[in-house]
């Protein structure tokens, strides 16, 4: 039996397909099983297949509150199986299991090496053939860029892989995509002082989001004007330009503050801190401090507990003197910390601790403040290498492009003097070919014109031949008819005269008249016959054939060989030569029109069978089946047909031959 027959043929598939495809298993234990969703279930309750892993993974990604035993259960199934992605058939799978534990491990796992290591590992499943993956080589250069800033701070090699990814972003129309990198952009630029292009790569970001029609808009507009308000204010810190501050404060008043525990509360909060800030540096101490009020107790729970509240609060206090034990709030400031506004913290801090004597404190904060200005020298330097190291990659792509340009320029120039020459030959084989069928046209026309011609000729020369019969007859007439009528009405006109009985002279005088009427006629249609007569020499069939020959088919293109017998022909009709006449033109003009040839031969001669006419060629031939309907045989044909002969073409690649029988002299005659 067949396997293909056999009841075990669809299990054996299903295993097959099973084993082949992406769907490798994972053990995971019956607690992590009930507390997935039911929409993440596998079939068996201790197996998930690596696609189940995988929306597991995005699932846990997209949901911040899951109870922590969900979440290390998920964490050890993604360190222990995420290195087996291997065992993930389909490409596309594979590449989707790859990403998602990048994005996995780098939201929920504290050590980002170790989501760092997958992002080599999905370009080399990409492969060099990235056609159709696009999306994924444009995720990889986002997490190349995104990791060599948190792990080398190598901010050149992130701009770069962040352009790369722009650029393939742009190409498949992800704007979801596009708007990640240009926020990431904007930071990069924000951690490198550089706001003015942060700022314009917000504005990109703004206009990406628009085309995505997001459905909070509300929310959306929120954070952009948060987002441009934040980046003014730090601009605003870095150089103190009040110029800054005021658009800082303009953006800021198109951020709603609603005193509710709305969604926008984070947002909203963003905006007070800033408020509190900005009246701090006006030195509207009173108002930044009701700013602060309402921001403890309204606002994110974040913003409570984040260091610059706190931070805030007693610098106002050290300001307004009201106390003197803002230091040790002042000291929880991590050393690391590069928020702009620290360096009015520390100098204000020793300069208050110099003002009551306290050296040690202001010892403390003046190093504390040497520290921030390295670190912001440091950051001057990387930026200041950021852009020359820009400014190259720049240059390079100009370089680039200027070469494309002049490659395309030189390809143009020649592609340009191609299409010219192509031009010149199209023309000159248009004019050629014109001429040629010019020629070829002339050609026919003056066959048609000599066949013609010739045709008249014999027809001319049968007239001509009745003439002379006529004036022969003419000459008869009157040499004989007439001059015997002549002796008998002399003879009749005596015998009238000599006689005396007046009966027999009267019958004989009216004998008379009427001999002298029929000489007359006699006489009179002897001269008609014989004036109409001319003589007039005509030429002769075999002359005829061979001027036809010799205007159609030039002795410079074409060898001739011509053999026509005067016994064959002697006993033609007119229209026998006429329809012979006609068929050698027929013959010559496709010869001319489609033979491509270079030999032809003639044969008029007699044999048994009768008169044989044969005409052919050395050309390149053709299929005699496809053309036994075409109008010029069927004329041939018809021809000879009437001549009572017999006709046939033979044709192969070595040439054509047309062969005529015609009946023999005595037998000639048109049917």
């Amino acid at each position: 039996m067949k396997l293909k027959h056999s009841i075990l043929f669809p299990i054996i598939v299903f295993f097959a397909l099973l084993i082949g495809s992406s769907n490798a298993f994972s053990q995971i234990s019956n607690d992590f099983y009930k507390s997935l969703p039911d929409s993440l279930k596998p079939p068996k309750s201790n197996k998930i297949a690596y696609n189940d892993l995988t929306k597991i993974l995005k699932y846990v990604i997209n949901n911040r509150d899951l109870d922590d035993k969900f979440r290390q259960e998920t964490q050890a199934l993604s360190l222990k199986y995420g290195p087996e992605y291997k065992k993930i058939k389909i490409k596309k799978d594979r590449l989707e299991f790859i990403l998602t534990t990048i994005k996995y491990l780098r939201q929920e796992v504290e050590n980002k090496e170790i989501a760092a290591k997958y992002v080599p590992i999905l370009k080399e499943e990409l492969g060099d053939n990235t056609e159709g993956y696009e999306y994924y080589l444009a995720q990889y250069y986002l997490f190349n860029g995104w990791f060599q800033t948190i792990l080398k701070a190598n901010k050149i090699e992130t701009y770069e892989s962040f352009t790369k990814s722009i650029s393939i972003s742009k190409k498949i129309n992800n704007l979801e995509l596009l708007s990640y990198l240009y926020s990431q952009l904007a930071t990069l630029y924000t951690s490198l002082r550089m706001y003015k292009q942060a700022i314009s790569y917000t504005d990109s970001l703004y206009q990406i989001r628009k085309k995505m029609k997001v459905s909070n808009i509300k929310n959306f507009d929120i954070a952009y004007h948060l987002n441009k308000a934040d980046s003014y204010y730090e601009y605003f810190l870095y150089g103190k330009n009040k110029t800054f501050a005021d658009s800082t404060k303009k953006y800021l008043q198109l951020v709603p503050f609603s005193n509710s525990n709305s969604a926008d509360k984070f947002m909203e909060s963003g905006a007070l801190a800033i408020k509190a800030w900005l009246a701090y540096y006006d030195a509207d101490y009173q108002r930044s401090t009701q700013i602060l009020d309402s921001l403890y107790n309204f606002g994110s729970i974040e913003y409570r507990t984040d260091g610059l509240y706190f931070t805030l609060r007693s610098l106002i206090n050290l300001k307004t003197g009201k106390s003197k034990s803002e230091f040790k709030q002042l000291s929880t400031i991590h050393d690391n910390d590069d928020r702009s506004f620290l360096n009015d913290v520390y100098l204000e801090a020793s300069n208050y601790a110099k003002k009551y004597k306290n050296y040690t404190e202001a010892f403390y904060y003046n190093e504390r403040l040497l520290k921030y200005v390295s670190r912001q020298s440091t950051i001057k330097t990387q930026a200041a290498i950021f852009e020359k190291e820009q400014l190259k990659i720049l240059e390079a792509k100009d370089l680039a492009i200027r070469k494309l340009n002049a490659e395309r320029s030189n390809t143009f120039i020649w592609s340009a003097i191609v299409l010219f020459l192509l031009l010149i030959i199209i023309v000159f084989y248009f004019f050629r070919t014109r001429n040629i069928i010019r020629k070829r046209n002339l050609l026919f026309h003056q066959i048609n014109e000599i066949t013609e011609t010739q045709v008249n000729q014999i027809r001319l020369a049968e007239v001509q031949a009745k003439e002379i019969e006529r004036k022969k007859m003419g000459q008869e007439l009157h040499d004989d008819l007439a001059g015997n009528l002549a002796a008998l009405k002399l003879k009749l006109e005596n015998e009238a005269e000599n006689t005396k009985d007046e009966n027999q002279h009267n019958r004989l005088i009216e004998l008379t008249k009427n001999a002298n009427e029929a000489y007359q006629k006699a006489r009179g249609k002897s001269h008609e016959w014989f004036d109409l007569s001319h003589n007039n020499e005509n030429k002769g069939f075999s002359e005829i054939i061979n001027e036809l020959l010799d205007n159609g088919l030039p002795n410079k293109s074409y060898q001739k060989e011509v053999s026509i017998e005067n016994n064959a022909i002697r006993h033609f009709t007119s229209e026998t030569m006429v329809e012979l006449i006609y068929i050698t033109k027929e013959a010559i003009t496709n010869i001319v029109k489609y033979a491509k040839a270079t030999k032809i031969s003639l044969l008029i001669y007699e044999d048994i069978e009768g008169i044989i006419y044969e005409i052919a060629d050395n050309g390149k031939g053709f299929d005699t089946s496809n053309f036994k309907n075409g109008l010029g045989i069927k004329s041939m044909k018809n021809r000879v047909d009437k001549l009572n002969g017999k006709f046939n073409i033979t044709s192969s690649s070595s040439g054509t031959e047309i062969q005529i029988i015609l009946p023999a002299h005595q037998n000639l005659r048109i049917i």
